[in-house]
C-alpha cells in the first residue's frame, strides 16, 4: 500500500472515530473530544511506528504553520461572538499581549535560573530557554471553554478566555521568531538596537496583519456580493479568501493569525454598518414623513 492510500485510510479512520464519538452521546460527556483525539493520535503512531514500513515525513515548522495551524485558526475566528469580543477588546488585550509576554519571560527566566543550580544536569542558555518557554506560553484552553458552555458561565468570562486564546498565539508567534533570530545571533552578537527592532517587530507585526486581514475581509464581502444566485458557493469563498488572507501575511511576515481573524470579522462588521445605515435611513424616512403629514394636517385647519 502506498504512503497516499496510507495517509488516506488513516484520515477516514479519524473522521470515522470523531463522529462515533459525537453520535455516542454518553462518551460525549465523559470525554472531551480533544481527549479523545489525543489518544486516537497516539494509538495510530504506535500502530505506524511498529508496523509499518513506510516513511512518515516529519512534521516541520512549514508543514505546521500552513498546514495545520490555518484551520484552527479559521475554526476559531468563524464562530467567534464579535460584539461581545469588541466590547471587551482593552481585558482581552492585557491577558493575551501582557500576560503571554509575562509568561514567556517568567517561565524562560525560572526555568534557566533552575539550570544553573545544576538540577537539569545539562546546560541551559538564557536564549534558549526564552525560546522553549515561548511554545508554551500560549495556553489553548479548549477544555475549559466546553465546561464553560455546558455550565452556561457569564458570557464576560467566556468572551475574555476566548479572545486571549485567539490572541495569544498571534504573540507567542513574534516571540518564538524573535527568540529563534536571537538564539542564531548568539548572546555576543546582539545589540541595542537588535533588542528595539524586536520590540517593534510586535508593532509591525501587528498592524501589517491587521490591514492585510481588513483588505481581504472587505474584498470577500465584496465577492459574496455577486455570489447571491449561486449561495451554494459561499462558504468556500469564506474560507478560501480567510485561508488567502493568511498566506498572504505570512509572505509578507505578518501575523497570518491575525489576518485570518480579522478577515471574518470585517464582512461582519461591514454587514453590522449597513444594517445601521438602512435602520438610520428608515428612521429619517419616517420622521420625514410625519412632519409632512403634521405640516399638512396645520395647513388644513
Amino acid at each position: 500500500m502506498s504512503a497516499t492510500r496510507k495517509e488516506k485510510h488513516i484520515f477516514e479512520d479519524v473522521c470515522l472515530c470523531v463522529a462515533g464519538f459525537h453520535m455516542t452521546p454518553k462518551l460525549n460527556k465523559v470525554f472531551p473530544e480533544s481527549c479523545l483525539l489525543i489518544v486516537v493520535g497516539v494509538v495510530i503512531g504506535v500502530l505506524l511506528f511498529h508496523t509499518s514500513s513506510v516513511h512518515v515525513s516529519p512534521l516541520t515548522p512549514d508543514t505546521f504553520f500552513l498546514y495545520m495551524l490555518p484551520p484552527i485558526i479559521l475554526d476559531a475566528g468563524y464562530f467567534m461572538p464579535n460584539r461581545l469580543f469588541f466590547d471587551h477588546l482593552g481585558s482581552i488585550l492585557l491577558f493575551a499581549v501582557i500576560g503571554t509576554i509575562f509568561n514567556t519571560l517568567t517561565i524562560g527566566a525560572s526555568l534557566w535560573a533552575a539550570g544553573q543550580s545544576g538540577l537539569f544536569g545539562c546546560e541551559t542558555p538564557l536564549l534558549d530557554m526564552f525560546l522553549f518557554s515561548a511554545l508554551i506560553s500560549a495556553v489553548d484552553p479548549v477544555a475549559v471553554l466546553a465546561v464553560f458552555e455546558e455550565i452556561h458561565v457569564n458570557e464576560i468570562l467566556y468572551i475574555i478566555v476566548f479572545g486571549e486564546s485567539l490572541l495569544n498565539d498571534a504573540v507567542t508567534v513574534v516571540l518564538y521568531h524573535m527568540f529563534e533570530a536571537y538564539s542564531e545571533m548568539g548572546p555576543a552578537n546582539i545589540l541595542y538596537s537588535d533588542l528595539l527592532s524586536g520590540f517593534a517587530s510586535f508593532f509591525v507585526v501587528a498592524i501589517g496583519g491587521t490591514v492585510i486581514g481588513v483588505l481581504w475581509g472587505f474584498l470577500t464581502a465584496l465577492v459574496t456580493r455577486f455570489t447571491l444566485e449561486v449561495r451554494v458557493i459561499e462558504p468556500i469563498f469564506i474560507f478560501v479568501m480567510a485561508y488567502l488572507a493568511y498566506l498572504n501575511a505570512e509572505i509578507f511576515h505578518m501575523s497570518g493569525i491575525l489576518a485570518a481573524q480579522v478577515s471574518f470579522v470585517c464582512p461582519d462588521v461591514e454587514v453590522i454598518a449597513a444594517e445601521c445605515c438602512s435602520s438610520v435611513g428608515y428612521q429619517s424616512f419616517h420622521h420625514g414623513m410625519a412632519r409632512e403629514k403634521n405640516s399638512r394636517a396645520r395647513r388644513c385647519k
